[in-house]
């Protein structure tokens, strides 16, 4: 059987078409929907988080993930080395802040708060974490994706580094306090 269109698009009147096109320009999800989905965006276990991890892993390195005793909750923590890891996203770390172009131009008061206090709240678990004694790396998911090879390198420097560094061993003794521990190479 044949429809005309009319059967297939009925006519409305003008105040359907303008519900239309004003729902057309607004979000398309109610509030509910939006917070919903916005809830579902991971702040860990982020696909460039679990590729820096595997390859670790794989290069024989053992670490603890999300480590909820550590200021900042970093991604990957090296205790016995006293190494902090965060990977960052660059939106919501603000990589590129500075320049007005990139920043989001819808709610952008709120946006603009959120990642500015982001941005704070690393700076100010760097400093609590390197005074405590770690080394804090931070990456950014990017750097992660285009060069997970040389992230890895980086780390490894650090690992080594913190190996050849100066260790305690006679810790109740007047005996020679410091000594030199021997890298592996």
């Amino acid at each position: 059987m044949f429809l005309a269109k009319e059967h297939i698009y009925p006519k409305r009147n003008i105040l359907d078409g303008l519900s239309l096109l004003i729902k057309d320009f607004m979000d398309k999800l109610s509030k509910d929907q939006r917070s919903k989905l916005m809830g579902k965006i991971r702040g860990k276990n982020t696909k460039p988080e679990i590729r820096l991890a595997k390859s670790l892993y794989h290069r024989g390195h053992r670490y603890r993930k999300h480590n909820k005793k550590i200021l900042g909750t970093p991604d990957l923590t090296f205790a016995k080395y006293r190494i902090a890891i965060f990977v960052d996203s660059e939106f919501f770390h603000g990589k590129h802040w500075h320049v007005v172009e990139k920043r989001p131009k819808s709610n952008a008061e709120f946006w603009q708060k959120k990642i500015e206090r982001n941005i704070a709240r690393d700076k100010e678990v760097n400093e609590y974490l390197e005074n405590q004694g770690w080394t804090v790396l931070r990456f950014w998911s990017e750097e992660i994706k285009k060069n997970l090879d040389e992230v890895v390198a980086t780390i490894e420097r650090i690992i080594i580094m913190k190996k050849s560094k100066v260790v305690n061993i006679y810790p109740d003794d007047d005996l020679p306090l410091n000594a030199v521990a021997e890298t592996k190479e």
